[in-house]
Order: structure tokens, then C-alpha cells, then sequence
């Protein structure tokens, strides 16, 4: 979750909606702010979201909607498991949940 909004650059702010609208996992009760703004530079930004208990279905997801996971297999942390992956628009993602 986020205490602030997150500005985050994207080549196609449709594509980038579309893509974090539909990140499984991700709901109304989540208080994430991005805020998607076009940008031609390859300056990403880093994000960590919740993704309820549903890591592997996001996992599938992001492969499947033009994102690439960057672990192999997801990461036990103590209570949590987390996965690096890369939105459609190429900003890194700690993909999480507390269901470990």
C-alpha cells in the first residue's frame, strides 16, 4: 500500500491502466495512487504491491499481459513470499503477499 501517490512513467498511460486495473490481487481496498505519466525516457520507477494471496495467478498475469517475471520462483521472507517482475511499460514491480 501507498501513503502517498506514486508517479509512474509510461510509454501508453491506456495500456499501463488497463494492465494495473486488472493485476490480480489488486482491489478497491487497497489504497494504491499511481498516477501513469507518458514519458519517452527508460527511467523506471520501483514498486511494491500487495497482491492478496494471489501470487502465482499475478505471477501468470503479468507473463500472459506483455510484463516479464524476473525470479524464477518467488521469494520466501520471513511471514511473506515476494517476486520481481516487469510491468508492460518496464518499470520493476516487488510483487508480494503474507501468505507464506
Amino acid at each position: 500500500m501507498f501513503n502517498r501517490v506514486r508517479r509512474v512513467p509510461v510509454k501508453n498511460r491506456e495500456r499501463a491502466i488497463a494492465f494495473y486495473s486488472a493485476l490480480p490481487g489488486v482491489d478497491d481496498r487497497q489504497s494504491i495512487a499511481l498516477s501513469f505519466e507518458e514519458s519517452s525516457d527508460n527511467v523506471g520507477t520501483l514498486l511494491r504491491i500487495d497482491v492478496a494471496n494471489r501470487l502465482e495467478e499475478a505471477l501468470e498475469f503479468v507473463w500472459s499481459n506483455g510484463g516479464r517475471v524476473l525470479d524464477p520462483e518467488p521469494v520466501t521472507d520471513g511471514d511473506a513470499r515476494r517476486a520481481w517482475v516487469m510491468d508492460c511499460e518496464g518499470n520493476r514491480i516487488a510483487l508480494y503477499t503474507a501468505d507464506a
